[in-house]
C-alpha cells in the first residue's frame, strides 16, 4: 500500500528473509513455501506497488532462482520466466512491480544468457524475442 516498503534481510544462519514495513511502521516477515534454507538462500523482496502487492525471488535448495509475487493479504504465487533455466544459478528474479500487477525482472536461461522479461496479470510474458505464454 502506499508507503510500504519490501526487502529483506539475513538471519544468524546467513538464510534471507522478505518482509514488507508498513507506513504504520509495522513489520511483517515472510518466506516463499519452497525458499531454500542453505547459506545464502531464501527469499529476497525487490519491489512493491501501491496496492501491497510485492514481487522478488527466492533462491530454492537446488540454488535455483523463481519468480514471486506476495499479496497484501499474504497470498504467495510463484512463476518462471519463458526460457529460464532449472539448475544452480539460474531461472527467474522479479524486480519491479507496477500498480497493473506487472513483474519486470529478468531471467538467467541454460546457456548463461540473461534476459529481460515482463510478466503481466494474465501471466503472460513478453521478452526481447516478443510475447510469450
Amino acid at each position: 500500500m502506499a508507503g510500504d516498503i519490501a526487502g529483506f534481510y539475513t538471519d544468524a544462519s546467513r538464510v534471507y528473509h522478505a518482509f514488507v514495513r508498513a507506513a504504520d511502521r509495522t513489520i511483517t516477515a515472510f518466506d516463499a513455501p519452497a525458499a531454500g534454507t542453505g547459506i545464502d538462500q531464501g527469499t529476497f523482496a525487490y519491489g512493491v506497488d501501491d496496492a501491497g502487492s510485492i514481487t522478488g525471488t527466492y533462491l530454492d535448495a537446488g540454488n535455483t532462482y523463481h519468480g514471486f509475487v506476495r499479496t497484501a493479504d499474504g497470498v504467495i504465487t510463484t512463476f518462471g520466466a519463458t526460457g529460464g533455466g532449472t539448475g544452480p544459478t539460474q531461472g527467474t528474479l522479479g524486480y519491479s512491480i507496477d500498480s497493473a500487477g506487472a513483474v519486470a525482472g529478468f531471467r538467467y536461461g541454460t546457456n548463461s544468457a540473461v534476459q529481460s522479461f515482463v510478466r503481466d496479470a494474465s501471466l503472460g510474458f513478453e521478452d526481447g524475442d516478443g510475447p510469450t505464454t
